[in-house]
């Protein structure tokens, strides 16, 4: 994985837990592929933010509806009438007449 490629996982988590707003931090970082190079989280630590969003109060009760209702949209974009699957399947039509016009 190249540098821009770990800066996009760096987004995507960083995206959850900000933007999201379904996620927590551990206190790492910088992720890596690279296992030598990875930070370790004590076992205390993720204990810690694992009960906060998963335990009771009102901040994990909104961590849960909002992946509830992110979950439902993502499940209505692949749907047949859903814009993930109408874009995959105008992309499909479209590379299969860039094929048939390279014939």
């Amino acid at each position: 994985m190249d540098e821009g490629e770990e800066a996009g996982e760096r987004a995507s988590e960083d995206g959850e837990k900000d933007v999201l707003r379904i996620g927590i931090a551990v206190g790492v970082k910088e992720y890596t592929w690279r296992p030598e190079e990875r930070a370790l989280v004590e076992a205390a630590i993720i204990e810690k933010e694992v009960n906060r969003l998963m335990g009771e109060g009102e901040e994990a009760e909104e961590r849960r509806r909002k992946a509830k209702e992110l979950g439902e949209k993502a499940k209505k974009a692949v749907d047949e009438e859903g814009s993930s699957y109408v874009g995959l399947s105008n992309l499909i039509e479209e590379l299969k007449g860039n094929v048939k016009n390279q014939a």
